[in-house]
């Protein structure tokens, strides 16, 4: 039987394992600046919003968030980083060669 080279078949490896790892991140990361969105367009209170990651008035995702890349139709681009995310965690784990395809 041939030894097929795949990116799942072989186990979870070093390279499936960072992969797996950057997914993860890619969620987390994508999940915070979805809610960040939320709160910049939908506040809820008084409250002055406090972002981690808004460092002066010129870097911070106060400005990304409102730029004309923040979103498409009103949907968040953080949504598809979550979406991606997801599948590649999913991948991971898919141990079929038709799934892989």
């Amino acid at each position: 039987m041939e030894d097929k080279k795949s990116l799942t078949l072989k186990g979870l490896t070093l390279p499936n394992f960072a992969f797996l790892l950057v997914s993860i991140g890619m969620v987390f990361v994508s999940i915070y600046l979805t809610q960040h969105y939320f709160e910049t367009f939908y506040p809820e209170g008084i409250a002055k919003n406090l972002s981690l990651c808004n460092l002066s008035d010129f870097w911070g995702c106060d400005k990304a968030t409102r730029s004309p890349l923040g979103n498409i139709f009103g949907v968040p681009t953080s949504l598809f980083g979550l979406l991606i995310g997801v599948i590649g965690m999913v991948v991971t784990f898919a141990k079929n060669e038709a799934f892989e395809k």
